[in-house]
């Protein structure tokens, strides 16, 4: 082996004695800052080796020898540890291969079969092409195409078991603060030391929560693609179990009468924005076994609805006097079937500015009457806002209000007349 400097016309170093001198090499060296590999055997039915020198000085540091041809050039990958390894495709019995070596001290990490060799070509047998690798992905070609294959033999996260914090059997009460604890797991039989981190992420009712872990301490956040999320760390090869808990306090979602309460782990949704690749391709659209859901059903929900009463439809008050005192009325309810006495608070604005009235309703709707001067001809628009909780004391709340705002007075003209004097145009007062 020889090194030489071309800019300078000039040998850096020579090594015309090492133990795989005069083995046949016709592919591309990889390289380190401290390291140079490449293959030597590439012939067919050639017993190769993998060769690593010192960049240096050109000294043997590792050979690996082969008991079939080493038909690529090396590719060298960083290992989330930390590590170096130099990966390399051979032909070897009947099969292609690919094998991963440490890129120290040369031990090798992995290995397994690929494609078949044979037909159609006897040169291009095995794993004969360029290897490429991204991420814990690798490609190559063989004598019949292009081979992709999982570097890790496996990698499996899981989201196993999320406990809401209520007793068995019973429902959550509506308002009350509940602890939810989520176990997560892996499974990671690797080449390398482990992973990291990986990131979890929990919400309730479609909000994110904050995740602590069992003493109750936030867990240490990572930012990634601009956004910041919850991980755990470190994940190790082999197994891994840990547990997570978050605070929530019960309500239903949205036109439910449950609370939903999701966890999950290595999946580019809510807040994660970097995960690792798995070998079972767990993803947000088909999350495997990567996402935990729980439905609890919430009770001492209270759903009030607010309606027009009266007017229903296009309402036209004509008068001579001065003025005129319309009134609109509004309608309270509850839609949730319940018989218990409810506090609430019903607040209607218009043009006599707003009014608010404090009840009590039970199963019976209430009705309520707005009332206002008018005085000169126009459209007047009183509405009720949707009712909230009176005090403290009140257990029971607001959960889905199907209608938060009811316009009372849908369209409300009011002419002025003064006998047969007036004159109306198209629906409007156009003189006297």
């Amino acid at each position: 082996y020889y090194a030489y400097d071309v800019a300078n016309r000039r040998f850096l170093w020579k090594n015309m004695h090492a133990s795989t001198a005069g083995m046949f090499s016709n592919r591309s060296p990889a390289m380190t800052a401290t390291q140079l590999f490449f293959p030597a055997g590439t012939k067919p039915w050639q017993k190769g080796a993998l060769i690593a020198l010192d960049r240096a000085t050109g000294r043997e540091m590792w050979v690996y020898r082969s008991s079939g041809s080493i038909h690529t050039a090396p590719v060298v990958l960083s290992t989330p540890d930390g590590r170096q390894i130099v990966g390399v495709g051979a032909a070897a019995g009947k099969y292609g291969w690919i094998a991963l070596f440490d890129a120290a001290t040369g031990a090798k990490l992995a290995s397994a079969p690929l494609c078949g060799v044979g037909d159609p070509d006897n040169y291009a047998v095995g794993v004969s092409g360029q290897l490429s690798f991204v991420g814990f992905w690798g490609a190559t070609t063989d004598s019949w195409g292009t081979v992709g294959w999982f570097i890790v033999p496996k990698l499996d996260f899981a989201a196993v078991k999320l406990d809401p914090g209520v007793p068995e059997g019973q429902k959550a009460k509506y308002g009350q603060t509940y602890t939810a604890t989520v176990d997560f797991g892996s499974f990671f039989d690797t080449w390398f030391t482990g992973l990291t981190e990986v990131g979890i992420d929990a919400d309730v009712n479609g909000q994110p929560v904050v995740l602590a872990d069992e003493n109750g301490r936030e867990l240490p956040k990572i930012s990634a693609n601009k956004k910041t999320f919850y991980v755990l760390s470190p994940v190790p090869a082999g197994e891994g179990k840990w547990t997570v808990k978050f605070n929530w306090k019960a309500a239903p979602a949205p036109g439910t009468d449950k609370a939903v309460l999701r966890a999950w782990i290595n999946l580019g949704m809510g807040r994660i924005s970097a995960t690792w690749p798995e070998s079972d391709g767990a993803s947000p659209t088909d999350p495997k076994n990567n996402l935990v859901r729980v439905e609890v059903p919430v009770e001492g929900v209270v759903d009030l609805a607010v309606d027009v009463a009266f007017p229903k439809k296009k309402y036209v008050i004509s008068w001579i006097s001065d003025a005129v005192f319309p009134s609109a009325m509004v309608k309270v309810f509850r839609t949730d079937g319940g018989k218990d006495p409810v506090k609430f608070r019903l607040t209607m604005t218009g043009p006599a500015g707003p009014k608010v009235v404090e009840m009590t309703i039970t199963d019976k709707p209430q009705i309520f009457s707005y009332g206002f001067t008018a005085t000169k001809a126009g459209k007047y628009t009183p509405a009720a806002e949707r009712a909230i909780k009176l005090d403290p004391e009140t257990v029971v709340l607001l959960a889905d209000l199907k209608k938060q705002r009811a316009k009372l007075v849908r369209l409300l003209s009011a002419y002025r007349m003064r006998g047969d004097r007036v004159r109306v145009k198209g629906g409007k007062v156009v003189g006297f």
